[in-house]
């Protein structure tokens, strides 16, 4: 992902993620919204195949009400809402 790269993710009992099958770079803004059963809870929103290189992620528009942490677990990355 560019630093201009902006990706929205709907979140809930029934979330996509996105599957990388080589190295994954973090950058750019991830928008997250409430789907329907989004509750606290660890959501994969990312897969990669190879490597992580941490750029500047940014959240930008977030569900209110929550904590938001963004978790690199080697092969995924997961967000805690």
């Amino acid at each position: 992902m560019s630093p201009s790269s902006v990706i929205n993710f709907t979140l809930g009992s029934s979330n996509a993620s996105v599957a990388v099958s080589g190295n994954l770079t973090l950058n750019g803004t991830l928008n997250v919204n409430a789907g329907p059963g989004f509750t606290d809870n660890t959501y994969t929103i990312f897969t990669y195949g190879n490597t992580l290189t941490w750029g500047t992620p940014v959240l930008g528009n977030v569900p209110a009400g929550h904590t938001y942490s963004l978790i690199p677990t080697p092969p995924a990355l997961s967000g805690y809402w």
